[in-house]
């Protein structure tokens, strides 16, 4: 039994870990924060379990990208599922998740490609940071619909904090269906449909 090499008896504990990580995809967790949720009492035991469990290629943890390695261990992670159906059983019944279901699902892609993947976290959020060799190449946001005035504003926000801030002329926010090019002070933003995307 997989489990029983790597030393993890407490089978319940490690469930109801999946279970919850997969209805928070993409959110920001520290080990410390899944102590109280899962009734871990130790955070070196939440970062075993879940070191086993990107071992296993069950999911991922990716870092806030940050010049400084120590930085990056200790800031908090986001998880991503390698099995996206696994994601929409367990975690995902609502409409309003849908936005987060899709970032699973271009974690899953990027990771495909071979990408070198973090987030990027200021005083906004950009989703994803992509580094090539040692030099951030490309900031993309994942996102339904932009639709509603104040979730375009956020989603721009981030994107152009992350774009700033890596000295990126361009960037890319995926949406569910939506296309269009927007200039902001020097700045080009695509946002492009995810099912083209896809395909390229």
């Amino acid at each position: 039994d997989v489990m029983v090499r790597n030393h993890l008896t407490h089978e319940h504990e490690v469930s109801v870990l999946v279970n919850y990580l997969a209805g928070n995809v993409s959110r920001l967790i520290s080990y410390n924060s899944l102590t109280g949720i899962t009734g871990v009492k130790n955070p070196t035991t939440i970062k075993k379990y879940l070191d086993f469990l990107q071992d296993t290629y069950l999911l991922f943890q990716i870092s806030k990208y940050d010049f400084s390695i120590k930085k990056q261990i200790q800031n908090p992670k986001k998880i991503y599922f390698i099995d996206h159906a696994l994601v929409s059983r367990l975690g995902f019944r609502f409409s309003e998740n849908h936005g987060r279901l899709l970032e699973n699902l271009v974690f899953i892609e990027l990771r495909r490609r071979g990408k070198e993947v973090w987030y990027h976290h200021g005083k906004h959020e950009c989703d994803f940071i992509i580094r090539t060799k040692e030099t951030v190449t490309e900031a993309i946001q994942v996102c339904y619909s932009l639709s509603e005035e104040a979730v375009r504003k956020r989603e721009l926000t981030g994107l152009t904090e992350a774009m700033q801030c890596y000295k990126l002329k361009h960037g890319t926010i995926l949406t569910r269906e939506e296309q269009e090019e927007i200039k902001i002070d020097g700045l080009v933003i695509s946002i492009v449909p995810i099912a083209g995307w896809l395909l390229e």
